[in-house]
């Protein structure tokens, strides 16, 4: 091969860019084992909280950390040392893409993407992004100017994004949870069979009002229900009851949904996609204004407003609440997954596979046609 030209013969290589929560993690990881299959070599750019690197290690991809600053939507003292780290990650972005050189890179969100898909930009590498909320948060929106393509979840988003190429490609959901078995899920547990399994998930940050709402109505609960709690990170309960498990994260989640009755979950917008692929009745909590951008109450909003879920408000959440919402809606779960057979679940793997596919088919015949 002759010096400055590129190998079109090695396997096409992917960059998958995203991190610092699951919501932004797993969809990414929900990729791997199709576009392993399609023939693309993969690495990951993530975000220096461990639990993207251990994540995204237990797929076996070479993973890069990156120490980015977040972007603040008001004025803070803080927010010059933001651009400092912000400069510093794109620094380290650009030396790595020219050191792997992908065909393409897929971001999925989060303030670690910003440096990592205008250092793309820079090098000339195709970026697609892809939004999972209704409305796109501030680093979606910044990186849709250097994207080639934009994928999106639900079709109403598609109006945020008029400067780009945009597809309604659904969000890419694991392959795993949907093959997630009940007899692993008790044996994961040490919890019996003939009595109902109510779910509890805080998010991977963990919710601690949400924990300390189910622990307080724990007594309660236990009466009717087992109960299976994922706490979040360093955010495990000291409680030790018959028909009480906790995890403080499940990778294994598809066998925890296989055996749960019902779920009380936060509403994050993987989640939610995760819990109508899997077809189970929920109650979500949506993270509060004053620790988000709102994202959650308007996705949780929508999906009730649907008759496809059941909402309770951060600010009101109590015992009393909970209990209550927990009869109500088991009481209705048939219901609920009847609401949830009407809306056809797009699951997103395929279609982001074929978009990556087109773009690094397009720009090879472009680089060729260069030569």
């Amino acid at each position: 091969m002759q010096k400055g030209r590129k190998d079109y013969t090695r396997r096409p290589r992917v960059v998958l860019v995203g991190g610092g929560t699951a919501g932004h993690l797993i969809p990414n990881l929900a990729l791997v084992p199709d576009l392993t299959s399609a023939g693309f070599d993969l690495f990951y750019i993530g975000s220096t909280n461990p639990l993207d690197r251990e994540l995204v290690g237990r797929e076996g991809i070479p993973f890069q950390a990156i120490s980015t600053g977040k972007f603040r939507r008001y004025w803070n003292v803080r927010l010059l040392f933001e651009w400092i780290f912000t400069l510093f990650a794109f620094m380290q972005s650009v030396l790595l893409l020219n050191k792997i050189q992908p065909n393409v890179v897929f971001s999925k969100g989060g303030f670690v993407s910003i440096p990592a898909v205008l250092a793309a930009w820079c090098l000339k590498i195709p970026v697609i992004i892809h939004e999972s909320d209704f409305t796109p948060g501030l680093a979606n929106r910044l990186c849709s100017y250097f994207a080639r393509e934009v994928c999106v979840t639900h079709e109403i988003t598609k109006c945020h994004f008029r400067h780009k190429t945009v597809t309604c490609t659904g969000l890419p959901i694991r392959r795993n949870l949907l093959e997630g078995r009940s007899e692993e899920g008790f044996r994961m547990c040490g919890l019996i069979h003939g009595k109902p399994v109510l779910l509890v998930i805080g998010g991977s940050a963990g919710s601690e009002k949400l924990n300390k709402t189910v622990r307080d109505s724990l007594d309660d609960l236990l009466k009717d229900f087992q109960v299976v709690h994922i706490t979040g990170r360093g955010k495990s309960l000291d409680v030790y009851r018959s028909g009480y498990t906790q995890f403080e994260f499940a990778s294994e989640i598809g066998h925890l949904y296989a055996i749960a009755d019902l779920v009380v979950s936060r509403a994050g917008a993987t989640t939610i996609a995760e819990l109508l692929a899997v077809n189970k009745p929920a109650i979500l909590v949506p993270l509060p204004r004053t620790a988000s951008r709102g994202d959650q109450i308007e996705t949780a909003s929508f999906y009730e407003r649907m008759g496809m879920s059941y909402v309770i408000e951060d600010e009101v959440l109590s015992r009393d609440k909970l209990l209550d919402a927990v009869e109500q809606v088991f009481r209705s779960r048939v219901t609920f997954q009847n609401a949830f057979r009407a809306v056809p679940i797009k699951n997103g793997v395929w279609p982001v596979v074929e978009i990556i596919e087109r773009q690094i088919r397009r720009k090879r015949v472009s680089c060729k046609t260069l030569w």
